[in-house]
């Protein structure tokens, strides 16, 4: 790392800016829930709640930082026995020495017709984040029930736009965020005018271009910065994916983990650095 701040500091958005502890990880554990039972042909409230250890196993085997993906994942391991039992780590491992995300999951497990990868998947999940009110209004669609409460009003923010302005550098967010909610959490937590660029899942896929690991998200997040070459930028995350996009883009990794063996798993994903929480930013020097 130089001696000074760097040109520029792009941030992940969930996990650093926003706890989503009790939205995006609740919504993936009761969205596999969900669609288990529907296959399964057992009530919901006979199935057995899914561990969260699966949720950190997916995210540290690469590939899965889309929770939709993530969900659809999770449904067909624990679709097959064989698989489910062999535990959250040696399926992590498994997949990753496949190369991680759908792609691996498809290879290792073979075609599984009942599961249409994030069709059902997706409606349940955005359904249970959302809610009904704000599902209509960000999927522009009739939710298929009303009166749900959004756990994306769970949410709380993890940094303060007094911090954030503190930084004296150019400031942008590279998340794999749906557009529309990305802002809705800048608005609700008053952090939208501490950004000078904001790049999203939207934007990745009208680009045609991958989510993380690959770096194209943070490489825009710096095009929309206009930073001068050689500039030095700075990614914190909380993900090992998060480290390995920021290594691919030639950024400085910071990582902000969750746990002990979070931090480990992004020093070895490449983490430069690890803090505890974003103003910890303000005297790295």
């Amino acid at each position: 790392m130089n001696n000074g701040f760097p040109s520029a500091i792009v941030f992940d958005m969930d996990g650093v800016l926003v706890d989503t502890t009790t939205s995006y990880h609740q919504a993936t554990l009761e969205t596999v829930r969900l669609v288990l039972a529907e296959l399964t042909g057992v009530t919901p409230e006979a199935t057995s709640p899914v561990d969260p250890a699966w949720i950190h196993a997916l995210k540290s085997a690469s590939g899965f930082n889309n929770d939709w993906d993530c969900s659809a994942a999770l449904v067909r391991v624990l679709l097959r026995p064989d698989w489910s039992a062999l535990g959250p780590e040696a399926v992590s491992r498994r997949l990753a020495d496949a190369g991680g995300g759908l792609t691996a999951v498809e290879s290792l497990l073979g075609p599984e017709p009942r599961v249409n990868e994030r069709g059902a998947v997706k409606d349940h999940f955005q359904l249970l984040y959302l809610g009904s009110s704000l599902y209509e209004a960000i999927e522009g669609r009739s939710p298929p029930r009303r009166g749900i409460s959004g756990l994306i009003d769970t949410e709380r923010p993890m940094a303060d736009l007094e911090t954030l302005a503190a930084l004296p550098v150019r400031r942008a967010i590279a998340t794999g965020r749906p557009r529309l909610e990305a802002w809705h959490a800048l608005d609700v937590f008053g952090l939208r005018s501490a950004f000078d660029a904001v790049v999203t899942h939207d934007d990745g896929v009208e680009a045609q271009q991958p989510g993380k690991p690959h770096p194209w998200c943070l490489l825009e997040a710096a095009r929309r910065l206009a930073l001068p070459p050689g500039a030095t930028c700075w990614y914190v995350g909380d993900t090992p994916d998060d480290m390995r996009a920021a290594r691919a883009a030639g950024f400085v990794g910071i990582g902000l983990p969750a746990s002990e063996a979070a931090g480990r798993a992004l020093v070895a994903a490449g983490a430069s650095r690890l803090i505890e929480r974003v103003s910890d930013l303000l005297p790295l020097r």
